[in-house]
């Protein structure tokens, strides 16, 4: 199920880039028409498809699986050398909350991430956080209704980055 997810998350991650006439549909019902075998519908897009076969190769090897940080830092011990650009993300709901939790995990990875991505931030205390990890910039957008959601990014001061 773990992979099925995965790969679906990844075909969606696709799809929104390619900006198709469908990618309006939320993520739930794309999933379900790719779980219950009605892929074939959503393949008479030529240009989705063409895209998919192309990529196949890719989408065959992704092998997706939750690890531990030893676990994590061992498999990246092959490839760090090789690493153009880092990215992160997590799903942190409520970065207020979790903050101290995010300082601790990274500092256990044999890693500094160029960029890291935090979803669901929330509003709380948002302006406190563009401090919390030395040699990063944070910026951040929230929702103007509700004070749950957002999106903020921390990018390492090795890049220009700005921000308008």
């Amino acid at each position: 199920m773990l992979a099925s997810t995965v790969k679906c998350v990844v075909l969606i991650e696709l799809i929104m880039e390619l900006n198709l006439p469908f990618s309006s549909i939320p993520d739930a019902e794309l999933c379900w028409l790719l779980e219950n075998d009605c892929s074939n519908d959503l393949l008479q897009n030529d240009t989705l498809k063409d895209y998919l076969d192309k990529n196949k190769v890719l989408l065959g090897e992704l092998d997706f699986q939750y690890v531990t940080e030893s676990q994590f830092n061992s498999v990246l011990g092959g490839y760090i050398n090789n690493i153009e650009l880092s990215v992160f993300h997590l799903n942190i709901r409520s970065l207020n909350s979790k903050h101290r939790v995010l300082c601790q995990f990274l500092e256990l990875l044999n890693v500094s991430f160029d960029v890291l991505i935090l979803s669901e931030i929330w509003s709380n205390n948002i302006d406190y956080y563009k401090n919390i990890l030395p040699g990063y910039s944070f910026y951040y957008d929230l929702p103007l209704s509700s004070n749950i959601g957002g999106v903020g990014m921390f990018v390492s001061n090795n890049f220009l980055s700005s921000y308008s």
